[in-house]
């Protein structure tokens, strides 16, 4: 596997729009800090990308089903509150 596949394999479990939106910023973010990790360093940065990454794809599947459930209903301001509370809860 490519140096980076294993992450590109992990973006697969944001949601789509996620995806679209920042996938491209996140695999060049996560090449270049690879680049600068070595050794020991590495293992600690892989622990820390499956960390962030636990973290962030929660908060982004959060986030779209919730946006997505506001389009059915009105008043959606509350459920955007809602959601941002539900994010940093996260």
């Amino acid at each position: 596997m490519n140096r980076g596949g294993w992450y590109r394999r992990l973006l697969r479990f944001y949601p789509r729009s996620f995806r679209d939106r920042y996938g491209a910023e996140m695999e060049l973010h996560f090449d270049q800090t690879q680049q600068d990790a070595n050794g020991v360093g590495r293992l600690r940065f892989g622990a820390r990308v499956v960390g962030d990454f636990v973290r962030t794809a929660a908060s982004a599947w959060v986030t779209t089903l919730v946006r997505q459930s506001a389009r059915t209903l009105k008043g959606g301001g509350v459920v955007d509150r809602l959601s941002q509370d539900i994010r940093f809860a996260i």
